[in-house]
């Protein structure tokens, strides 16, 4: 409940903002940095989280790129991709200029 009135209260500025000249493009430029870094972040993660699994089965550090499923990689940045895209659909009204920032920021 609180997550869907933050979402609304966030549509309504978002309708404000747009109005303003020049703000609707330093939101685009905070957003986009907010999504890479949630990327980044989800990437750490996993390769965190994939470092831990090969010291427990006491792989040698050397080769724990060998055993790193790539396919995990690939999920956990469609998953942001989802993540980001859904809320920019609900938020923003699926705002074509957010949707092109996401497809670039996705694309670096």
């Amino acid at each position: 409940m609180f997550l869907e009135l933050f979402y609304l209260e966030l549509a309504d500025l978002f309708t404000l903002i747009s109005q303003m000249p020049n703000t609707k493009i330093i939101l685009i430029e905070v957003l986009k940095n907010h999504m890479q870094q949630m990327g980044i972040n989800a990437i750490k993660d996993v390769y965190t989280s994939a470092l831990n699994v090969s010291f427990k089965s006491e792989i040698p550090l050397l080769f724990t790129s060998y055993y790193q499923e790539p396919k995990v990689y690939v999920d956990t940045i469609l998953k942001v991709y989802n993540e980001c895209s859904t809320f920019i659909k609900q938020t923003f009204d699926n705002d074509a200029q957010l949707i092109t920032a996401l497809h670039h920021v996705s694309s670096i």
